[in-house]
């Protein structure tokens, strides 16, 4: 009788002690990690606007002075779209708006990246550049907004510092 009793013991301490800290784990990990993605996607925006004037300059064969302008294209619509992304988030969900800017935000990257590779007209470059642009400045309102409203957000502190 004391062989069947012991699984029925092992099962209630687990259950008491080990899934309640397991789960306590998992969820300082998920903060963790969502602090991770929020500080790299800041650092690759960050790099973005640091040295796409180089870029500009030694690949595409643009001035400097034009170059630095085109980066008022991205400033110009986080502004506009600052105020629709957190009506957007608040309804269709924060994670998911922010899933939808990263989308938006690397697909314009890659598309001016290649973009010197199919075109060779300054002029379509240019165009597209400032395209991908307003592309990337809305997608980073979305992230941006969301990600903030994420993190300061009372449930947020409650359920994973308090």
């Amino acid at each position: 009788m004391e062989k069947s009793a012991e699984p029925h013991r092992i099962i209630g301490f687990l259950e008491r002690y080990a899934i309640p800290s397991f789960k306590h784990v998992a969820i300082h990990l998920c903060i963790a990690v969502l602090l991770l993605a929020i500080f790299f996607w800041f650092v690759a925006y960050q790099a973005l606007e640091a040295l796409f004037t180089l870029y500009a300059w030694e690949v595409l064969g643009i001035d400097r002075g034009p170059a630095a302008g085109m980066l008022l294209f991205v400033a110009l619509p986080f502004i506009i779209m600052a105020f629709p992304a957190g009506i957007l988030g608040s309804k269709l969900g924060r994670r998911i708006t922010i899933k939808i800017g990263l989308v938006m935000f690397i697909i314009a990257c890659f598309v001016i990246f290649f973009t010197p590779v199919y075109f060779h007209d300054l002029a379509t470059i240019s165009m597209i550049i400032i395209i991908c642009f307003i592309i990337a400045g809305c997608g980073w309102a979305f992230i941006n907004i969301n990600s903030i409203v994420i993190v300061w957000s009372p449930n947020f502190i409650k359920k994973f510092f308090i």
